[in-house]
């Protein structure tokens, strides 16, 4: 049985994006029989997107959510509000994989910092050699203010919704807005239940800027 027509009947090379946890992969992908991405990025970044998207988003829309109750949810990790995992359960699972599995983590914060170097490394995983005219272009269509006014991006989500969301699932291309929203008090709680999760995982740790 074909699990996945659409990917499986479509001409290589195939690009497969999801947000699914890695025991929900499909199985060619668990025996690391394709190459693979998996996009890192600062927790207190990722909880303070989750947390706009609950608040906007069609899908799972809690409108009147507020911010001291979803970092609670967090700390506890007992909240219908965190959808299918933890930051620490998705990743944890694919770096516990990592040595059978072709993976590349791409790091959300060091692209900002230092996208030609990414860009460089990526092509290099997929055994691709860019040019300096190729990677200068990479880096203007992948610019914030660029993906903004691009179509592909700005409108993913008009089509999929069942309620008018509003234009801030492309929020601000910062990689440092949670210091707006945690206080020392959260941020210091915060890193105490990272310390707890990630201990002894060897998982690179985050770039907090």
């Amino acid at each position: 049985m074909v699990i996945l027509p659409w990917l499986t009947n479509r001409k290589p090379p195939r690009i497969f994006k999801t947000h699914g946890l890695y025991e929900y992969a499909p199985y060619g992908i668990r025996q690391g029989k394709c190459k693979i991405v998996v996009q890192t990025r600062n927790p207190k970044s990722t909880y303070l997107s989750w947390y706009k998207a609950l608040k906007d988003s069609a899908f799972v829309y809690f409108p009147d959510l507020t911010w001291e109750d979803f970092f609670a949810a967090v700390i506890s990790g007992e909240s219908k509000h965190l959808v299918l995992s933890s930051w620490f359960d998705f990743y944890l699972a694919w770096w516990k994989h990592r040595d059978h599995l072709d993976v590349y983590f791409l790091n959300y914060e060091a692209m900002f910092k230092d996208g030609r170097r990414v860009a460089k490394e990526l092509a290099d995983f997929f055994g691709r050699t860019l040019t300096e005219e190729q990677i200068a272009k990479i880096l203007k269509y992948i610019d914030f203010e660029e993906c903004k006014k691009n179509p592909a991006f700005s409108n993913v989500f008009k089509s999929m919704t069942a309620i008018k969301c509003t234009p801030g699932h492309m929020r601000k291309g910062k990689i440092d807005d949670w210091k707006n929203h945690f206080t020392v008090a959260e941020s210091e709680q915060f890193d105490k239940l990272y310390e707890e999760k990630m201990e002894g995982s060897g998982f690179p740790e985050p770039v907090y800027e």
